[in-house]
Parts: C-alpha cells; sequence; structure tokens
C-alpha cells in the first residue's frame, strides 16, 4: 500500500481555499444554467462570467509551486498552469480536489522539456 503524504499547513490552507472556490464555482454554474433556463440572459451572462473569472484564479492557485521532471534528461522545470490544466484535462484538478487529498491525483503531465525538447509524461514534484 502506498505511503500517504502529510501535508503541510500551507498546503492544507491551499487545499481549503482551493474547495471553497471550486464549491463557489459550482453555484455560480448551477445559478447560470438557472437564469438560462427561464431566458434571463443577462443574469446567466453575469454569472457564466463570475464562474469564468473564479476559475481563472482557481487554475494557478492550484499549480503553485509544482516543479515537472523529465524522464528523458532529469531536467525540473515549472510550467505554464494553463498548460498542465488543458493537458490534464478538467478531471486533472477536480478529481484530486474532491479526493480530499489523498494523493490519488495525477502523478504526470504529458510536457514538452524545457531543455531537451521532448514531449512526454513528465513527473510532478512538490517545491
Amino acid at each position: 500500500m502506498a505511503k500517504k503524504r502529510k501535508l503541510s499547513p500551507k498546503e492544507k490552507i491551499k487545499l481549503f481555499i482551493s474547495i471553497f472556490l471550486i464549491i463557489l464555482i459550482g453555484i455560480c454554474f448551477g445559478v447560470s444554467v438557472m437564469y438560462g433556463v427561464s431566458q434571463d440572459w443577462i443574469g446567466f451572462a453575469i454569472y457564466f462570467s463570475v464562474a469564468i473569472v473564479i476559475s481563472a484564479i482557481e487554475i494557478p492557485l492550484y499549480y503553485h509551486g509544482t516543479i515537472y521532471e523529465c524522464p528523458h534528461c532529469g531536467n525540473k522545470f515549472k510550467v505554464n498552469p494553463y498548460k498542465v490544466f488543458f493537458t490534464n484535462g478538467i478531471l486533472g484538478i477536480f478529481g484530486s480536489i474532491l479526493s480530499f487529498g489523498d494523493g490519488s491525483d495525477s502523478k504526470y503531465a504529458k510536457l514538452k522539456c524545457t531543455n531537451c525538447k521532448k514531449k512526454d509524461w513528465c513527473k510532478k514534484h512538490y517545491n
């Protein structure tokens, strides 16, 4: 059985903020759907826009302090958080948040190394 990694106090705060923002995003999307069904397009546009803005804040917060290691040359590098998010997909971030930090999130992302320029599954390391 894999050994669970202990979360530092800073990581616990980051996890709490991420869960709060994801719940807020869900509420905004839900309210926007309600406005859309009732054909109140101004309310729909407002709540949908708020959900998108909160998502744009959440993505860099979640990937802050993460570095990746190239399997070919061993180079460790940082990557744009949006690139990692769209590589792993939406389940990459929401799946790991909803697992409450038990280590079940993706340990790899398919990225292009900044050193050797090869695209492969790079291992995630926490800074």
